[in-house]
């Protein structure tokens, strides 16, 4: 046998077995991405309505619900992380939760209510930044996010934009095997003295739930924004940002349901403002 033409056949087979796959899933993405003709037409309509789209559009491949459960955070190595102890740390006991103080710093924890799981994190008279500037405060966000998470889970910057009085808002999300997590975030206000406030909340992905369910694809979601009443369209509305991930849904009394969370989609605006639209059924929530 000769073992070199073998071992060509056999390479030569290989690449074309790659190329056949690499085929295979391309044309399978293609089915689930908006056609020009139909971005185009997104497009105009939107613009007659005074909306414009500055973020490329996501994808609509049918998606799976995603089980999870609440998380419980370590409040000693919270404390340790921000406070380097424990000690001397000022306990009150509120009627939903816990606050803890010291120096110019406070954690208020909330076990009950609505707010359940939430952690808030505020700062007071802390030294001037020399300067301040998006990169500045990025650095500050992320160490931050690494300490009030106890650097658990995989998190990315969703979303950062400065207000008028040059306070930054910096959003991170925690990300699940590509799908940001819109449940699991940290929220940051940062000015020229650093950190003005913040707040935390987690629960935690266990794994996906076959089977996927069909998804509407971004025009339909759109279309639904664009005929939303709590939209003025007289004014130009900017969207800077659309995302798909996964967000806790309601029942019927409007109760969350914590156990399975959905695909969502979410829409950004240039003042800051966020809409969540369930991508299953293509309704605000």
């Amino acid at each position: 046998m000769n073992w070199n033409k073998a071992q060509t056949i056999l390479i030569v087979t290989l690449i074309l077995l790659n190329l056949t796959l690499f085929y295979m899933n391309y044309k399978q993405e293609d089915k689930y991405t908006l056609s020009l003709s139909r971005q185009s037409e997104m497009q105009r309509i939107l613009e007659l309505n005074n909306i414009i789209v500055y973020d490329q559009l996501p994808q609509y491949n049918p998606l799976p619900r995603l089980k999870v459960r609440e998380y419980s955070i370590n409040e000693t190595n919270l404390l340790n992380k921000f406070f380097n102890s424990s000690k001397e740390v000022s306990l009150t006991i509120t009627a939903n939760g816990r606050q803890y103080e010291k120096n110019n710093e406070k954690f208020v924890i909330t076990t009950k209510g609505e707010d359940k799981g939430i952690i808030r994190y505020y700062q007071e008279n802390n030294t001037k930044i020399s300067m301040i500037n998006e990169s500045v405060v990025l650095d500050i966000a992320k160490d931050f996010v690494k300490k009030i998470t106890l650097n658990q889970g995989k998190w990315k910057m969703s979303n950062i934009f400065r207000m008028d009085n040059n306070t930054y808002t910096v959003i991170f999300n925690e990300d699940y095997k590509g799908y940001p997590i819109f449940n699991s975030y940290v929220k940051l206000e940062i000015n020229e003295f650093g950190i003005k406030d913040a707040e935390f909340r987690r629960i935690v992905p266990e794994g996906f739930v076959k089977p996927n369910h069909t998804i509407y694809p971004i025009d339909q979601v759109l279309y639904n924004f664009m005929y939303s009443n709590n939209l003025n369209n007289n004014e130009l509305i900017r969207i800077t940002n659309i995302d798909l991930g996964y967000e806790t849904s309601k029942n019927i009394n409007g109760e969350e349901i914590r156990q399975y969370i959905e695909p969502y989609y979410i829409i950004r605006l240039a003042n800051g403002e966020e809409f969540f639209i369930n991508a299953y059924s293509n309704t605000f929530e």
